[in-house]
């Protein structure tokens, strides 16, 4: 070939591959970075990906593909950063996108986020039908383990606080199974105690009692919440078991170590179980404590103690009144969230329903073309 033809050649391939490539050459090593910060630090993350969105310059180039990858990447920011969701429209922008490229290697990614954002948003129908899409679409292989793990444990806590235990049983089992290989045992430890949590629920005991321990003996001594956790539910079980000694024993010392959403479950089962042990003024204290906590778990309950009989000659005079209007007031609340919460389980359950036969006809489909196929390589010529 006459070397003449060489460099003009070689500059219309080079010419070729970054029209190929288009933007998504310059945005890819950001989108690696973002990975990397995502996993490492989700704050320091979040606040790399919102500066880049300011930067109009940066941004004026992006394909399709481009944008509904950043968006993506900065809902999961957010999500990782613990920080609630309270908009769709990121998710949106990128789940326009990659519902009509299904193969993309983000696509369920995509399913999955926009599960968590409609879960924070409080559509759990709409969340959990986006869960159960991301869980069909994800390949279950090694690579995909842990985002198939988040789906998973998304979807049991969801059918969970939906009070649908019995359908999220089998999603945290797998999750269990799945996590058991992993060396950090954190997220197991977690569904452990969901796991326990929810057969608690159920009246299986003995079953539940098997998760906490479990969790327990996993748990590294630094995790101290962690450990108190278990404690409070087994106290819990020994409570309902009619073990009141080992329950006092189990409970003590278990309020003080819980500061977070589970403080007034703590609170909760502590004042039950000292009353049962004939402690009424540990009993009325952590009653008390719940009542008039700043966090609204379980402020009913602690009312209710205050109210009975064991208590209510212990309150002060003037303060009778006021807690039974106090009271009113949130049982008033809890039966009007408790209709929309109803209004929420019966739309899930349908979702949940549809989608399973949905899955199993599908399932069914495959079973046949795998049948017919083998019948095909059977039959004579």
């Amino acid at each position: 070939m006459n070397p003449r033809h060489i460099l003009p050649m070689i500059a219309m391939l080079l010419a070729a591959l970054a029209f190929s490539c288009g933007s998504s050459g310059g945005y890819s090593d950001v989108f690696a970075e973002a990975e990397k910060r995502i996993s490492e630090h989700p704050d320091s993350a979040t606040a790399y990906l919102e500066s880049l969105a300011t930067d109009t310059t940066w941004t004026k180039d992006m394909r399709e593909s481009d944008r509904a990858r950043f968006a993506l990447l900065r809902v999961k920011a957010t999500d990782k950063a613990y920080v609630r969701h309270t908009s769709d429209s990121l998710i949106r922008t990128a789940l326009a996108y990659y519902e009509n490229h299904t193969g993309a290697d983000h696509y369920p990614e995509a399913l999955y986020y926009c599960g968590r954002v409609y879960s924070d948003l409080g559509d759990s129908p709409t969340a959990l039908r986006y869960f159960q899409t991301a869980l069909d679409a994800v390949p279950d292989n090694e690579e995909n383990r842990k985002l198939r793990c988040h789906i998973l444990s998304q979807t049991g806590r969801l059918l969970n606080s939906l009070r649908l235990y019995d359908k999220a049983i089998p999603y945290i089992e797998e999750v269990i199974s799945l996590e058991s290989q992993d060396p950090d045992k954190k997220n197991l430890i977690y569904n452990l105690e969901l796991l326990g949590a929810i057969n608690f629920h159920l009246k299986n005991y003995d079953v539940s009692e098997k998760q906490f321990l479990k969790a327990l003996k996993t748990a590294k001594p630094e995790w101290t919440a962690i450990i108190a956790r278990q404690k409070m539910y087994l106290a819990a079980l020994k409570r309902e078991k009619g073990y009141h000694k080992e329950a006092l024993s189990l409970i003590r010392g278990v309020p003080e170590s819980i500061n977070d959403d589970y403080s007034g479950t703590a609170l909760g089962y502590a004042a039950r179980i000292y009353m049962q042990a004939e402690k009424p003024d540990t009993a009325y204290m952590y009653a008390f404590r719940l009542a008039y906590s700043e966090k609204g778990n379980n402020k009913k309950s602690g009312m209710q103690l205050l109210l009975s009989p064991e208590f209510i000659d212990m309150l002060p005079q003037d303060s009778v009144l006021p807690l039974v209007k106090r009271y009113r007031d949130a049982i008033e609340d809890f039966v009007s969230k408790n209709g929309d919460h109803r209004a929420l389980v019966q739309d899930a359950l349908y979702n949940y329903t549809f989608h399973e036969r949905e899955r199993a006809e599908s399932d069914r489909q495959k079973l046949q073309m795998q049948k017919k196929s083998q019948l095909f390589y059977v039959l004579p010529y």
